[in-house]
Order: structure tokens, then C-alpha cells, then sequence
């Protein structure tokens, strides 16, 4: 197989997208790598859409080509007819090591996306004090009084290659990653989850952008059922290595981030919620630690924060709200 057919079995238009920083708007990228134009005079969404898994064209300039011109055009301005080969091989290999690792037959892919590919995208992901963390991110945070640093969340990369993840069937039967390239732009904060054994099993996804329709996405395909954020006491608390005093449950993730970042100057454990988190599955917290629990005060919080006191009807059990 030639290096170019390797490219195009490793990567989708998509995915090239996301190489090379476009941003990705309702299906459409930009800025066009061949004009610079961010939209056209008759729609305000970026000009470059997806032709097929391998070709794009721009709306503005009428540019069109395959994954190789995309790229050629972005470094040095014109297609890949007119480019140096060598430096376009490169330009692929030098990414091709960032790649996740392979879908395994036995990953329970009828409850969580493949474990090696969640921690890969955790992995990859950058810190939030990192200089590649987008000014809006880290805006984000701040204006809601969290300090991230040390935290748990981390800002999605993307430079991945999204297409190489494995591909699960949406609600209307198309398939496409279990996490599409283009919600690194939709939700760019992202969080570990854990089952109540300190196992890792998914992430979750949390928008920044205020006007967005979802603030928040579990995996393409998955749900959050049985799954929680955990700091590392609570990790730490569910395999059994660590007995706490207390136990503070809060609801959503900026709850969580909230009270995680206040958790190496006390020796406190928090969980976070989302929906479905509590199932039959119940956490080992242990009968003598006192249970805070910090869901929001209204019709949900009320129902998660009743579920709890009947799961958990043995422990001392408090009903706060912080902050």
C-alpha cells in the first residue's frame, strides 16, 4: 500500500479538518485554506464543507480537492499537484504516532466507548494552564471562580484524529465517531468518569459557548448511566485503598470543579452527578463517613438528593448547597 492510501485509510476530510485548526461550525469549516474567506456574503457558517470522506469544497471560492490539497493548500498556498511530496509524507507521519489504540473485540461497547480510546483522548488532552488552552476556556473557568490547575478537567486536543476512533451509528443511523471531531469545538472542556468501583470508563463534554443549545454531551451512542466524576479521594475511596470522613456529592460537572479544586487543601472526597449516574450500583462509602449532599435546589436536585438518602440511609446525611 502506497504512503497516500495509508493517509486516506487513516484519516477522513474531517479529521484533516481538526490537523489543521479549522474551526467547525454546523458541518462547515473554516477558514478556507485556499481563499482565507471565514464565511460567504449568503451564510454566516464557515465556507468549507465535507464532499465525501476524502474531498471538501469551499462555498467562497469554489476551491475543491482531497485531503492532500486541503493540506497543501493550508502550508504553502497552492494544490498538491504544484507541492513537494517528501514534505506532504511528512507532514502526515510526523502525526501519525498520535493515534489511539485499536478497538478490542472485547470492549463492552454496549455500555462504555473502548477504554484504551477514553484514555487516550484524556491523555492527549491538554492541561488547562497549557498554552494551547483557547483564551475562551480558560475564561470560562475563571468567571465561574474555578482554579483548574491540578484539576481533574482537561481542554480537548484538537490536533487528533478523531476519524480513528471507533464508530458507532447516531440517532438516525449514520455512523461516525463515538466522538466527532467537531465536538472538540463544541465542547472543548472535558472530564474523566468512573464507575462506582474507581474504574475509568467514559468522559463528558462541557460547552463554553453561552448560546449553545447543549451545554454538555456524554459519548456519541453512551449515557452517563452508573458513571460519576471523582477527584482522586473518591478514586481512591471506591478501590478500596482509602476510607474517608467525608463524602460531598454535587451535581454537573462545574459543581464539581467547583469543589475539586479546594480538595489538596482539604481532606474531603467529591463526587459528581449527572443523569443516571445513581443506579443499583451503590458507591462503598463507607457507614460512618457523613454523606453532603449538594444538588441543585430544584425538581432534578430534589429527586437526585432523595435517591441518595434511600441509598444511603445508614450514613449521617446533610443536605448543603456551596458556594
Amino acid at each position: 500500500m502506497s504512503w497516500i492510501a495509508e493517509v486516506k485509510a487513516k484519516h477522513t476530510i474531517v479529521s484533516a479538518f481538526s490537523l489543521l485548526g479549522m474551526q467547525g461550525r454546523r458541518m462547515r469549516y473554516g477558514p478556507c485554506p485556499a481563499c482565507g474567506a471565514v464565511r460567504t456574503a449568503q451564510d454566516s457558517r464557515p465556507p468549507v464543507r465535507a464532499s465525501g470522506r476524502h474531498s471538501w469544497w469551499c462555498n467562497a471560492c469554489q476551491q475543491n480537492g482531497d485531503i492532500l490539497d486541503l493540506v497543501s493548500y493550508s502550508l504553502w498556498g497552492y494544490s498538491s499537484k504544484q507541492a513537494d511530496f517528501k514534505e506532504l509524507k511528512k507532514f502526515f507521519l510526523d502525526r501519525d504516532h498520535i493515534k489511539p489504540p485499536e478497538y478490542k473485540p472485547d470492549d463492552n461497547m454496549s455500555q462504555h466507548p473502548p477504554q484504551g480510546q477514553v484514555k487516550w483522548l484524556l491523555d492527549e488532552a491538554y492541561m488547562m494552564d497549557d498554552q494551547q488552552t483557547p483564551d475562551e476556556v480558560w475564561d470560562y473557568i475563571h468567571k465561574r471562580g474555578i482554579n483548574p490547575i491540578g484539576g481533574s478537567a482537561r481542554c480537548a486536543n484538537k490536533t487528533l484524529d478523531h476519524g480513528q476512533l471507533r464508530w458507532v451509528s447516531n440517532s438516525s443511523g449514520k455512523k461516525m465517531p463515538w466522538w466527532p471531531t467537531a465536538w472538540v469545538n463544541l465542547y472543548p472542556i472535558i472530564l474523566p468518569m468512573y464507575d462506582h468501583n474507581g474504574q475509568l470508563r467514559s468522559l463528558h463534554g462541557r460547552s463554553v459557548d453561552p448560546n449553545a443549545r447543549r451545554k454538555t454531551s456524554a459519548p456519541l451512542g453512551f449515557s452517563a448511566k452508573g458513571l460519576f466524576f471523582m477527584n482522586q479521594k473518591a478514586i481512591h475511596m471506591c478501590r478500596g485503598e482509602y476510607e474517608p470522613k467525608e463524602v460531598w456529592i454535587v451535581e454537573g460537572e462545574i459543581d464539581f470543579m467547583s469543589l475539586e479544586q479546594f480538595t489538596d487543601e482539604e481532606d474531603i472526597t467529591v463526587i459528581g452527578i449527572k443523569a443516571g449516574s445513581l443506579n443499583d450500583n451503590l458507591l462503598p462509602i463507607p457507614p460512618n463517613a457523613k454523606i453532603f449532599i449538594c444538588t441543585d435546589p430544584d425538581d432534578a436536585g430534589d429527586r437526585y438528593a432523595q435517591k441518595i438518602i434511600r441509598q444511603y440511609s445508614g450514613n449521617t446525611l446533610m443536605r448543603v448547597r456551596h458556594g
